[in-house]
């Protein structure tokens, strides 16, 4: 992976793939939930600087975008209390930790 700038948010994505995680684009991982059974929630999404507080990144921060998602069945949020809990749930909670993309500087998740 060729790194243009020492930014905060590359030297983030290069520790998230050491870590075992993958790099996809945002069509990719809207993609990948959709076969599951979900989308991504453009409308809800939440930026900010993250901070790592303890562990072996402590004190380093990076710029990211989190998305909601949404059930393709009824439309509702897939953290709403009465959403479905299925193995596809259990699926897309892990996506959480393994995918993840690097647009415009910032690290963009679900």
């Amino acid at each position: 992976m060729a790194r243009p700038f020492n930014t905060p948010a590359w030297v983030e994505a290069e520790s998230r793939i050491a870590d075992g995680a993958t790099q996809v684009s945002l069509k990719e991982l809207d993609e990948r939930l959709r076969t599951i059974g979900y989308r991504l929630d453009r409308k809800s999404r939440r930026a900010g600087i993250f901070r790592y507080v303890s562990g072996p990144y402590e004190g380093r921060t990076f710029p990211k975008l989190e998305y909601g998602v949404i059930q393709l069945s009824d439309g509702q949020s897939a953290s709403h209390a009465e959403a479905r809990r299925d193995a596809n749930y259990d699926l897309m909670q892990s996506m959480r930790d393994e995918l993840f993309a690097l647009v415009r500087g910032a690290i963009q998740s679900i």
